[in-house]
């Protein structure tokens, strides 16, 4: 179908440029137009098969409904790393917990409350590991990691019964 569409985009705008009579500035609005048309039909061709070399977190969100979908009560953890599109797939489920990457790291001093603390976990403090200690023990809970910050080597006993499912560079332990 995209191609059906790419060949009548492509005779139109050769009629477009070589048999209208338009100016040139008509006619280069119109071929940057189509150029862009051109773009989107291919990447809406291609993007649905490669999305974890684009990096979408799509599959592994689907993956986590399909794992929890009898679950009401079940935490999606993300272990250092900030996933902002994971509350639009999952809703408020998503407890990021940081602890060496600075791209994980949240500014809290300027929050109002302290109701960001039920997302949010910096292991930095040691006051929060007992905190992700309970979450790691609680079965129904997932846990994301990436290949490059796995999670530490005094809490892998506690991720060892999870099962672990790969997307490219990210593991998910459900």
């Amino acid at each position: 179908m995209s191609v059906i569409a790419l060949v009548v985009i492509a005779i139109y705008f050769y009629w477009w440029n070589f048999k209208a009579k338009a100016s040139k500035s008509t006619r280069l609005f119109g071929l940057s137009t189509g150029a862009t048309c051109i773009l989107l039909l291919l990447y809406f061709s291609f993007a649905p098969q490669n999305e974890l070399l684009m990096r979408s977190f799509k599959p592994q969100f689907s993956f986590i409904k399909e794992q929890r979908k009898d679950l009401k009560e079940y935490k999606v953890i993300v272990y250092d790393y900030r996933l902002p599109s994971a509350e639009f797939y999952l809703g408020d489920r998503i407890i990021t917990v940081s602890n060496t990457n600075y791209e994980s790291l949240r500014d809290t001093r300027f929050e109002k409350d302290s109701s960001w603390t039920r997302s949010y976990i910096d292991l930095r403090n040691p006051k929060n590991y007992p905190k992700f200690e309970a979450l790691l023990k609680d079965p129904n809970n997932i846990i994301i990691t990436k290949d490059r910050r796995p999670i530490p080597d005094s809490l892998d006993h506690l991720t060892k019964k999870f099962k672990v499912e790969e997307f490219g560079d990210w593991r998910v332990h459900y």
